[in-house]
């Protein structure tokens, strides 16, 4: 990426994402009993879980958390 290319990636993931913590907190706050975590950056690994991400997000909260893969189906 250029310089201006960075800069305006930084801006939109820290302006216009939630940090997995983030989702935690505010799946904690809001009451849900499930927290599904989608539109994650992967590492580019064929075999990467996102376990990361769901790690992070249970810091706060303390649900069920799922880590959305393409195709999948949800239930309760």
């Amino acid at each position: 990426m250029t310089p201006k290319e960075r800069e305006g990636w930084t801006m939109h993931m820290s302006q216009e994402h939630l940090t997995p913590e983030q989702a935690g907190e505010l799946a904690q706050q809001a009451g849900v009993k499930t927290l599904v975590l989608s539109h994650l950056s992967g590492t580019g690994a064929p075999n990467d879980d996102y376990a990361r991400f769901a790690a992070a997000a249970g810091k706060a909260f303390k649900g069920r958390i799922v880590v959305a893969k393409d195709l999948m189906t949800i239930t309760p």
